[in-house]
């Protein structure tokens, strides 16, 4: 009954409202996604109490398990006894075997999880995840435990409401830093977007926090460009840019966030551009545009932020805007073109745009070196209008506007 009553409550509360009225367009859609914005902000927290009553409290009842279509809370699932600990109840499970004899080659992972002065997450594998061979060295397989462990006791609920957890995986590449895992609910309930499936969220607690299992053994991500050159991945003209352009030997080297068009986002810009970015006269303009789509130094998840140049940490509830520099650097006198990034999470969904009218498509694709936010829109730089305005939008771009808002950059 109060589920329904808050997605009633939810619907009825702020109806959608898009009126263009007697204004601008680029003004009168800038008004509607602020709008657009407000409302998601303050469906925010119906969300979290329909979620929170769903799952449960921070000792929840309620686990989480697969069905055919979608997840739905049953009470079901492996029973952790509360005077013992993680490692002791995994000891205890039958399906928990094959991880018992793997931890037993690493005795400090042993010993974290026998810590009872710790309180930890384990995303353990279960028996199937051992099915075919890992193919990892005994270091990468070390690394790939920590990754599975989270510091904190992730309650059902807490999972299921997060975008990203900090692991105990302390990454030299992000100097030292924890490496994030993502929790999606887009494809089911999984872990960095179906490498690992979530078979169930436990219902119970280990004196020294909680274990939930999965199907899979979760490896430490690979890098961005290894993400990116994957041929399962739908940034084939991304990619191929990036190498034509010589730009692809420098993200090897890169750490930060990349955000990458997808290749329908390509095929979204109009033919006369398609056709000049991909002929000689273009190749300057087209890695001028690439450069606008990376970001070095700062990465930018959807919940947590990791920089050099800005402010480190969570990212707070509610909308939060930030300008990051690109890699798009004048040849003259000009400023380093800057992304304006809006973020607004709402329970387990983060409303993520750039430069106001590009929504971040699918979020935190978790790298070693950063982060992928895909864009079903290629970014192109704004217009300076007179008096120092901001334009952003590109209706009916021509091949001239194109270059005239990269004067300066090519």
């Amino acid at each position: 009954m109060k589920a329904s009553f808050i997605l009633a409550s939810m619907a009825a509360a702020m109806p959608l409202q898009l009126t263009l009225q007697d204004k601008p367009l680029s003004e009168s859609l800038s008004q509607s996604i602020e709008g657009l914005e407000k409302q998601i902000t303050y469906l925010q927290g119906e969300m979290e109490e329909l979620i929170e009553h769903l799952v449960g409290s921070s000792k929840s009842d309620v686990e989480w398990v697969a069905d055919s279509d979608s997840y739905v809370p049953k009470a079901s699932g492996p029973i952790q006894n509360s005077s013992l600990t993680i490692y002791e109840n995994l000891v205890a499970s039958p399906n928990h075997t094959e991880l018992v004899v793997l931890l037993s080659n690493f005795s400090d992972i042993v010993e974290l999880l026998n810590d009872t002065t710790s309180n930890l997450t384990f995303f353990a594998p279960t028996n199937k995840a051992f099915e075919t061979p890992l193919n990892l060295t005994k270091s990468e397989i070390h690394d790939s435990l920590l990754y599975q462990l989270v510091p904190g006791n992730s309650s059902s609920g807490a999972v299921v409401l997060s975008q990203t957890l900090g692991s105990m995986f302390l990454d030299p590449t992000l100097g030292g830093r924890a490496q994030r895992l993502a929790i999606s609910i887009k494809e089911g309930f999984s872990i960095n977007h179906g490498a690992v499936n979530i078979t169930s969220l436990s219902k119970s607690f280990s004196v020294n926090g909680i274990f939930h299992s999965v199907d899979s053994f979760l490896k430490v991500p690979s890098k961005i460009v290894d993400t990116l050159l994957d041929t399962t991945a739908d940034y084939v003209w991304f990619s191929s840019a990036l190498n034509s352009t010589g730009l692809l030997s420098k993200v090897k080297d890169f750490k930060g966030t990349v955000f990458a068009p997808t290749d329908l986002a390509f095929s979204k810009l109009a033919a006369p551009i398609q056709a000049f970015l991909q002929g000689p006269d273009g190749a300057p303009y087209l890695e001028a545009i690439l450069k606008f789509h990376l970001v070095p130094n700062t990465i930018v998840y959807s919940d947590y932020i990791y920089s050099d140049t800005v402010l480190e940490g969570p990212i707070p509830k509610g909308k939060y805007i930030l300008g990051v520099e690109t890699m798009l650097t004048s040849t003259g006198a000009l400023p380093t073109q800057s992304l304006r990034l809006s973020i607004t999470a709402w329970g387990p969904v983060a409303h993520f745009t750039v430069n106001v009218i590009n929504p971040v498509s699918t979020t935190d694709w978790i790298a070693d070196d950063g982060v992928i936010q895909s864009l079903g829109k290629i970014l192109i730089p704004p217009r300076i209008l007179p008096g120092g305005a901001v334009d952003y939008f590109t209706p009916c771009m021509t091949v001239a506007d194109l270059m005239e808002r990269l004067a300066g950059y090519v």
